[in-house]
């Protein structure tokens, strides 16, 4: 039975190759091309989109669920607690920044862990930042 199986695939590859060759007469990527076949004089005007935001340095990833990777912790037996970050993408610095300035935080409250990446900000501001950061378009 070995000995049929090289002599099956060979015959069915050959199959394959050659009725591949003549069946397509037109190009694979026929669809993908942008030039159009109307006349030019007839395009409708680009659409006017809201104002267009200034790309941000960083990105904050979702996670499988598709949720804001955004989490609150209690440390030191309920008494410490945060919010904490993940996922952060690009540039940490301008998010924490970017915290600070347009969330009322103060300096203290918002660190950067910089091994890790991750932003902490003191107390539980989970519904706050997740409501941002999806108003920034995350």
């Amino acid at each position: 039975m070995s000995r049929r199986l090289p002599s099956l695939r060979a015959a069915a590859l050959s199959s394959l190759l050659s009725s591949s060759s003549t069946a397509r007469t037109t190009p694979f990527f026929r669809a993908l091309t942008t030039a159009t076949t109307a006349s030019s004089s007839s395009q409708a005007p680009p659409a006017t989109a809201s104002p267009a935001r200034k790309p941000r340095p960083f990105i904050v990833a979702r996670t499988p669920s598709n949720n804001l990777a955004v989490y609150q912790d209690a440390r030191s037996g309920g008494t410490n607690k945060f919010t904490l970050i993940r996922k952060v993408g690009g540039d940490a610095r301008a998010l924490r920044q970017a915290l600070l300035e347009e969330l009322p935080f103060a300096d203290g409250d918002v660190r950067l862990n910089p091994v890790t990446g991750h932003i902490s900000v003191k107390g539980w501001h989970h519904k706050t930042i997740v409501n941002w950061l999806t108003a920034q378009g995350f």
